[in-house]
């Protein structure tokens, strides 16, 4: 059975409260995850470990949300989870702004002017002018991901300390109750009923959306090199050619795969995209490659292809399947309906490339045109690079990644530098003896 995780980061009463509401619709197979983040900043901190068993991750607010983006996305080693956040609108301010109003009997006069952080300039604007509100009984304070607690504090803390405003409204948290700790009036903005109620639905849709991806149909196209080199004894052959359909049945029956053989040498396997994600550790390695390698001790090529049926799943697997086979080792590629490619699954500890037959960036477009290199160099170099916690690249690296020589990596390198796309920032010593390697940083992206 899959249990789709849905992970929940925020201050522990707006986490609690919408854990609370999306537990009351009794969701199958779904696992309720908090990540307790009172203090927006320390959303920096949050664990890997919990982002990556996640299949959906709600923020309780912006800001952590856009942290999340910049800090931890692009320290993941797997695909990111769908990720969502909780909306402040107008809404949200005019209930804080009915509690103002409640608490001082009715007279505006007693809190305004007012600072007001992180809402849309004309959001605010629009908003407050409904109910008579001039820009002259508010500041809006402007900020990024950079600020901290203290920063927004410090800001609303300082039009109050001059006189400029008589209360501060804030949307963070952690920031209202800094200014609490600093004596300065301070009313919280929280998310409305309705706004919590419409992060739901979107979550719920997402997470249909997923069920729905998670059950494309998969093939796998499992191929016996054997051919290639035919014992001149027949019952060898037919020995081999009986060790290969056992090895393919034994494994569709565990994981309850559907299975024809194409010919003595090539089977196609079918399931669907959560089993995959299961047996390729997600996406990382596929182990069935070097078990059956090992069972007939030849060489195999595996081609696993992501379709809405059988049909497509096959056309992309035979394209996942020639690149397995122009490797010499045994090896296993991945392809996507849209035309990306992920591989080679060899290993859980190496992430694997993921790149494109096509380019669809105009710039990297433009690379490709005047360096000569193809498609999928340039979505393969871009890959390695993200793949990577350093931004510089050595010869050596691309190719051992793409499996060439390094005569041709360096010829790519040179092409990149000489069209300046590349430049040399440095050199470093392999380990042991050997001639020290050139650093480049590679420009594949807009500046």
């Amino acid at each position: 059975m899959v249990v789709y995780n849905i992970g929940i980061v925020g201050p522990e009463d707006l986490a609690t409260k919408f854990k609370t509401q999306l537990e009351e619709l009794n969701l199958l197979n779904v696992s309720i995850n908090l990540s307790i983040v009172n203090q927006f900043e320390d959303t920096k901190k949050l664990e890997l470990s919990f982002v990556e068993k996640c299949d959906l991750l709600c923020f309780m607010g912006p800001i952590g949300y856009e942290i999340y983006r910049e800090e931890i996305v692009p320290r993941l080693k797997t695909i990111p989870p769908i990720s969502l956040h909780i909306r402040y609108d107008s809404s949200a301010l005019y209930l804080c702004l009915y509690k103002l109003l409640s608490k001082k009997q009715g007279d505006i006069n007693l809190f305004t002017p007012f600072s007001i952080d992180l809402l849309a300039e004309k959001e605010v604007k629009v908003a407050l002018e409904e109910i008579d509100l001039s820009p002259d009984h508010y500041f809006l304070i402007h900020g990024d991901t950079s600020y901290t607690t203290e920063h927004w504090a410090n800001i609303h803390e300082e039009y109050y300390r001059k006189g400029k405003t008589k209360y501060a409204i804030t949307c963070l948290t952690s920031v209202a109750y800094e200014l609490q700790k600093r004596q300065v009036p301070v009313m919280r903005i929280k998310p409305t009923y309705a706004a919590i109620s419409m992060t739901t639905e979107i979550l719920i849709a997402k997470l249909e959306q997923l069920i729905s991806n998670e059950l494309k149909t998969i093939a796998i196209l499992v191929k016996w090199h054997e051919a290639d080199r035919r014992p001149k004894n027949r019952y060898t052959f037919y020995k081999q050619k009986l060790k290969f359909q056992e090895a393919i049945i034994n494994f569709c029956e565990k994981y309850e795969m559907s299975l024809t053989f194409e010919n003595d040498f090539k089977a196609i396997l079918y399931t669907n995209q959560s089993i995959l994600k299961e047996l390729t550790k997600n996406y990382k390695v596929f182990p069935f490659t070097k078990e059956i390698e090992e069972i007939l001790g030849t060489r195999i090529s595996i081609g696993i292809g992501v379709g809405n049926d059988a049909a497509r799943a096959e056309i992309y697997a035979n394209r996942a399947l020639k690149f397995a086979e122009a490797k010499h080792t045994s090896t296993t590629y991945l392809a996507y309906q849209n035309g990306s490619i992920i591989g080679p699954l060899n290993s859980e500890e190496v992430e694997p490339l993921s790149f494109s037959t096509h380019l669809n960036n105009r710039h990297l477009q433009d690379i490709a045109k005047k360096t000569s290199l193809s498609a999928i160099t340039i979505s393969k170099l871009r890959s390695l690079i993200q793949n990577q916690e350093h931004p510089y690249i050595t010869s050596h690296q691309i190719a051992e990644a793409f499996d060439i020589s390094l005569r041709t990596a360096n010829r790519i390198l040179h092409t990149l530098e000489s069209y300046r796309f590349a430049k040399v920032i440095g050199e470093e010593q392999p380990p042991g003896r050997g001639r020290p390697r050139k650093l480049y940083e590679l420009k594949l992206t807009e500046e």
